[in-house]
């Protein structure tokens, strides 16, 4: 099976004001992908950790997005036209991939 990627910048870095958005829009499943969230974690457990790739932490720098998933198909469609509004109302765009099942795995 196919599936539509969504990913929808946060351009103030406030990905908690979008995940809201999202919910009231009957998205669920959402993938956060935030550079304060990595720091936090290396925060507090850095005490664990001998050494952080240098090039992990370059790829998350300014990273502020959120990502969902809809099938590749009529309804998933159907459910991207209907957000695409509201998210472009409050200042979001979507950006749309696909992935396979394979790669998922």
């Amino acid at each position: 099976m196919e599936w539509l990627e969504i990913t929808v910048p946060a351009p103030d870095g406030d990905t908690d004001r979008l995940c809201e958005l999202l919910e009231v829009l009957g998205v669920s499943g959402l993938a956060v992908e935030d550079e304060k969230d990595v720091a936090a974690f290396l925060a507090e457990s850095g005490e664990y950790w001998d050494a952080v790739d240098e090039d992990f932490l370059n790829a998350r720098r300014g990273t502020h997005r959120v990502k969902f998933y809809l099938p590749d198909d009529e309804e998933g469609a159907e459910t991207l036209r209907r957000l695409r509004e509201p998210l472009y109302a409050a200042g979001y765009e979507a950006g749309v991939g696909t992935l396979r099942d394979e790669d998922w795995e």
